[in-house]
Parts: structure tokens; sequence; C-alpha cells
């Protein structure tokens, strides 16, 4: 999660911090909405077939590689 950008982090424990971004987020449909598209967004970028398939070639020609 990239905060502010699609969706909030807070400190683990701090259940006020936590109240706080969700009532933010219940009186902001509109910002519900940007964090949902940003989100699905950074998943298909970060985690699509073609990009997880390029990352583990990569893994495995760095291993080869002579030490």
């Amino acid at each position: 999660v990239e905060d502010g950008i699609n969706g909030y982090c807070v400190t683990s424990g701090d259940a006020q911090a936590f109240a706080h971004r969700m009532a933010d987020l219940i009186k902001d449909p509109n910002k519900r909405s940007v964090f949902g598209t940003k989100g699905r967004e950074m998943v298909r970028e970060k985690f699509s077939k073609k990009r997880l398939v390029e990352d583990i070639t990569k893994l495995y020609e760095e291993a080869a590689l002579p030490q």
C-alpha cells in the first residue's frame, strides 16, 4: 500500500489512527473509488503474468552468472 495513493498505512496497534482513517473513507466515497482504482492498477502492474515471468527469468539469469 502506498499511503495516500491507493490506501492508508497506520502503525500496528494504533486503533485511534485506524479509526480516523476508516472514518475518512466512510465520509469520502470518491476517495474509496480512487484508492480502489489505484490499487487494482498497482496489482496489475506488479503482479501480471508477464512481469512475474520477467522477474523469475532475471533471477535465474543472475543465479547462472559466474561468482
